[in-house]
């Protein structure tokens, strides 16, 4: 098959492939960082350094810290998103619908914060948290406040100064 080429030395599925790839670059970079964390998370999953429990903890938190850094950038971005348009919404309706709207939504935040907190108390007192690892009596013993301290290094504190 003789392909023509152009001025820069490209075949027609060559040109082609690589005007798609410019036209959907964004999608294209999604697709390939996907891929990438995916093969990331199954090289991690399978190649096993973690067979020291305190230095797995302390590699899992620097794994964490990027992932943690943008769910905060997400949510500094989404919140004034959701905002402004909650109300350049709202700013287009007439007083009376924008009245009900605002009840409903006043209705629906009331009853969803109540059933949060009932069920918040619920499960507090039958789980427990914060009772593990203590003696039934409830004294804290030094052996138990010793097993729980970490030693903090300079990335540590670095990474608590980024958050």
């Amino acid at each position: 098959m003789d392909q023509e080429e152009d001025e820069d030395g490209k075949t027609g599925c060559c040109r082609q492939c690589c005007h798609g790839c410019r036209k959907h670059v964004l999608s294209t970079l999604l697709f390939l960082a996907t891929v990438g964390g995916i093969v990331v998370g199954v090289v991690l999953r399978n190649v096993s350094p973690f067979d020291n429990p305190k230095l797995a903890s302390r590699e899992l938190m620097y794994l964490y810290f990027p992932w943690e850094l943008l769910m905060r950038l997400m949510m500094f971005l989404v919140i004034p998103l959701i905002v402004s348009g909650l109300v350049t919404g709202i700013g287009a309706l007439s007083c009376r619908a924008a009245g009900r709207i605002t009840g409903r939504a006043a209705l629906y935040y009331v009853v969803t914060t109540l059933l949060a907190v009932g069920e918040g108390f619920a499960l507090v007192f039958a789980i427990k948290p914060g009772s593990r690892g203590l003696p039934l009596d409830g004294n804290i013993t030094t052996d138990v406040i010793s097993d729980n301290a970490r030693n903090v290094n300079s990335i540590d504190t670095i990474l608590d100064v980024l958050r």
